[in-house]
């Protein structure tokens, strides 16, 4: 959205973090948290054909918010 973008635009032109497009980063955002929600079948390939556990799930959330956040300049 609109806001979102402008946010982000904010915290680039405060250089709180990278200048990034923020349409780019909202469109990775939005494209791996819909992954994790529509590729469940894909996810269970890459796991053995098992649902991830609850400890894989928030590994798997650690490293996105790790990799989103380093992206931009930020330590997570």
């Amino acid at each position: 959205s609109k806001r979102k973008i402008n946010q982000i635009q904010r915290w680039i032109d405060n250089g709180e973090i990278l200048p990034i497009d923020p349409q780019h980063l909202l469109y990775m955002i939005w494209a791996t948290t819909q992954h994790y929600a529509d590729f469940n079948y894909q996810i269970k390939l890459l796991n053995n054909g098992k649902e991830l556990n609850k400890k894989q799930r928030e590994l798997a959330l650690e490293n996105v918010v790790g990799i989103v956040l380093r992206g931009v300049g930020l330590n997570p």
